[in-house]
């Protein structure tokens, strides 16, 4: 939004709109007469579904967005009383001794923050996916162990099933992989780094073609 002085005396401003803001003007009143908002349209293209979902939101609720909760409590239930949404939360703060218990967490955590929040915005669920995805999953070798296999098919089987493990928890972002290249062995966690050829593979087997995503994960 940009603001110029008129050319008259008097102290008022002219505000010329750009052309973000019409663009959310016919969003928001187009919405309207659809009778649900736009961003929770499935039919509607991405891109006009974000520039709805931003014309709502107010600066508190962006902010939160950007927070990622590491404890379950009582931090969650800080946010569900604040009613303005959370970014994320890490998997391991879902304290649960087998996975069905972990995944009835997250479920339960999903529904109240969505419920408490103005905008009803999903949060994302964080998982440690180095070697393994799940509680109870399966273990694969440290990634600096596959790395010195230099055999990029078996890694990439490897991932996938991490990947899968790791989505049916119901994790949306893996904390994996590690591209730091360890030059100097006294970095503490030499052991989470392949090589920057393999590299690749690991993220393609996490990522896939996003034409699975109920099997892959970010």
């Amino acid at each position: 939004m940009g603001f110029t002085k008129p050319l008259n005396r008097t102290s008022r401003l002219r505000i010329d709109m750009t052309g973000y803001q019409y663009v959310s003007l016919f969003l928001v009143f187009f919405s309207a007469v659809a009778g649900s908002p736009l961003y929770q349209q499935q039919h509607v293209p991405v891109a006009d579904r974000v520039v709805d979902l931003l014309t709502r939101m107010n600066i508190q609720e962006k902010i939160n967005e950007l927070h990622l909760v590491h404890d379950h409590a009582p931090f969650l239930d800080v946010y569900v009383a604040n009613k303005t949404g959370l970014g994320g939360i890490k998997m391991a703060a879902l304290h649960g001794s087998d996975p069905l218990s972990v995944v009835k967490a997250r479920n339960e955590a999903q529904q109240r923050l969505m419920n408490s929040s103005r905008l009803g915005i999903p949060t994302m669920f964080v998982q440690e996916s180095l070697h393994s995805g799940t509680t109870a999953g399966t273990i694969f070798p440290m990634p600096c162990l596959m790395g010195s296999s230099w055999n990029p098919d078996l890694i990439q089987q490897a991932y996938d099933v991490i990947a899968r493990e790791t989505r049916a928890l119901g994790a949306d972002l893996a904390y994996a992989p590690v591209l730091q290249l360890f030059t100097d062995p006294r970095f503490g966690r030499t052991q989470e780094g392949f090589s920057e050829l393999l590299q690749r593979d690991y993220r393609e087997a996490l990522q896939g073609d996003h034409s699975h995503t109920l099997t892959r994960i970010m």
